[in-house]
């Protein structure tokens, strides 16, 4: 199963993995960062510095917490897009800047949760390098499809073999399809293998095959339309 349900929405495993690690990950760098800021040298000036960020848990929950929402708000935890790992790399630089943005406002506010920016600016180093290489090898092993948006096409005659056209044209699109829905008294025209002939209500199906969305390509939606059952999905 590629994905489990959160307060009704079905989030994919896949990309809460990734989420969490990424998370982990910039907690992680501003303890580094805080390390790297105040340690160097163990001059005891620098521990006392050290010591006076603390308590590190809270700010670093606060600052992960910041640039995952960040990044979620630049769909980075969406189905699958076309876009290549630099375009990728430069929406997690956006996400990054919405997220210091963000945090100025969050320490004016709040100040007992100000970080100086020499650990910011080591935090963001580290961890941003950290999470393109995980984006790297995340797109590279994980399989595709699992990643897309599951579609159902309503349909199986000339206007679902033109989906199916342009579906086989632009491989890297964000979407997969689970296959075609044969419509009674409509002729089928998709490669048959890719044909779905239902026993159940399609509500049920749906869900059971987690369709995130459903294309009505029918020839002619005056004759067999199924409006309750679309209704119901």
């Amino acid at each position: 199963m590629a994905t489990f349900r959160l307060f009704k929405h079905h989030i994919r495993i896949p990309f809460f993995l990734l989420g969490l690690s990424e998370f982990l990950i910039l907690f992680a760098s501003v303890y580094l960062g805080a390390y790297l800021r105040f340690h160097w040298g163990d001059a005891p000036s620098a521990v006392e510095s050290f010591e006076a960020v603390k308590p590190l848990n809270l700010k670093a929950f606060v600052v992960a917490g910041a640039v995952i929402l960040s990044m979620g708000a630049m769909g980075l935890y969406q189905a699958l897009r076309r876009d290549g790992l630099s375009n990728i790399v430069l929406r997690i630089a956006t996400g990054y800047l919405l997220a210091y943005l963000a945090l100025a406002l969050i320490f004016y506010l709040l100040p007992t949760l100000f970080l100086g920016r020499g650990i910011i600016l080591i935090a963001s180093a580290i961890s941003f390098v950290s999470i393109a290489i995980i984006r790297f090898i995340f797109l590279n092993i994980v399989d595709k499809n699992v990643l897309k948006k599951r579609v159902l096409v309503y349909g199986a005659g000339k206007m679902a073999a033109t989906i199916d056209e342009l579906r086989r044209s632009h491989e890297q699109q964000n979407f997969y399809i689970a296959g075609f829905l044969h419509v009674p008294g409509e002729h089928d025209i998709v490669e048959s293998h890719k044909v779905i002939r239902l026993k159940i209500p399609l509500s049920k199906y749906a869900e059971e095959e987690e369709i995130e969305e459903v294309v009505i390509a029918v020839n002619d939606s005056r004759k067999n339309f199924p409006v309750d059952e679309l209704l119901d999905c």
